[in-house]
C-alpha cells in the first residue's frame, strides 16, 4: 500500500504524537483492508467543540457539536471507484478526502461507553 495520511492537531491534544501515530495505523489499516491498488493521500485534522461545531453548521446545516466530519472526495463499492479518479500531478497520489475529528468529543465518548480514548 502506498498511502499519505496527514494528520494535523488544530486543538490541544495531550500525547499529540501518540494520538496522531494511532489516527495514522487505524487510517493505514483500513485501507490496506480495502487493497486500493493506487497510491493515495488522506488529510486527518484534530479540533475542538467550536471548530466541528461551525463545520457541521456550515457543511451540514446541524448547529452541532459532533465527533467526525468526513468529506470524501470519491465514491467507492467493494474497495472501487465508482468514478474515475485524478491523481495530483506532483504526488501522483489520488487524494481520498478529509476527515474532522473531534478529539474532545472522542474522549468524551470512551468515557461514556466504558472503554479506551483509542478504541474509540
Amino acid at each position: 500500500m502506498n498511502a499519505w495520511i496527514r494528520v494535523t492537531a488544530e486543538a490541544a491534544v495531550p500525547e499529540e504524537g501518540e494520538v496522531c501515530a494511532l489516527i495514522t495505523r487505524c487510517a493505514e489499516a483500513v485501507l490496506a483492508r480495502e487493497d486500493l491498488d493506487f497510491p493515495v493521500f488522506i488529510d486527518v485534522t484534530l479540533v475542538g467543540d467550536e471548530e466541528i461545531r461551525r463545520l457541521n453548521t456550515e457543511y451540514r446545516g446541524k448547529d452541532a457539536v459532533t465527533d467526525v466530519l468526513s468529506f470524501p472526495m470519491y465514491e467507492f463499492c467493494n474497495g472501487r471507484p465508482q468514478e474515475p479518479l485524478e491523481k495530483d500531478p506532483e504526488s501522483g497520489r489520488v487524494m481520498l478526502g478529509d476527515m474532522i475529528l473531534n478529539y474532545d468529543r472522542a474522549v468524551q465518548q470512551a468515557e461514556a461507553y466504558g472503554h479506551s480514548p483509542a478504541r474509540e
